[in-house]
């Protein structure tokens, strides 16, 4: 399935807005907090479908400044990621494909890519 960025922005927003208590929120607010609290499995960083960026300085996808608290993220294989902030009301999604022209090499440069916007974003918005 092949999503354009205005896809996941009003997706994003509609999360975002629902967990925030904003009644343009598209959700059902009991179905967006139910999957932001409760662990996937235990001993790791997941909720349901979500993950959480580490603690550990170098290791999260989403940065070393992404918010720890309320923030969560999800990864796409060709390299797309979505991260949401939602005590700041903000997210920042990137649309990639590592897998072209082929799905040889490593994830490496893309992780170092979701990274360094992730940290940029954070920068940027304060």
């Amino acid at each position: 399935m092949r999503s354009r960025i205005g896809d996941v922005a009003t997706f994003a927003q509609a999360i975002v807005q629902t967990a925030a208590g904003d009644a343009r929120g598209r959700f059902r607010p009991d179905v967006v907090n139910r999957f932001f609290t409760e662990r996937g499995a235990r001993n790791t960083s997941w909720r349901l479908g979500w993950d959480t960026p580490s603690a550990t300085p170098g290791v999260s996808h989403a940065g070393d400044r992404w918010p720890r608290i309320g923030g969560l993220g999800h990864l796409g294989f060709t390299g797309t990621s979505l991260w949401l902030d939602l005590p700041h009301r903000r997210w920042v999604a990137l649309l990639t494909n590592r897998v072209h022209p082929t799905r040889e090499g490593t994830a490496d440069p893309i992780k170092a890519l979701r990274r360094a916007v992730g940290d940029h974003v954070v920068e940027m918005l304060g």
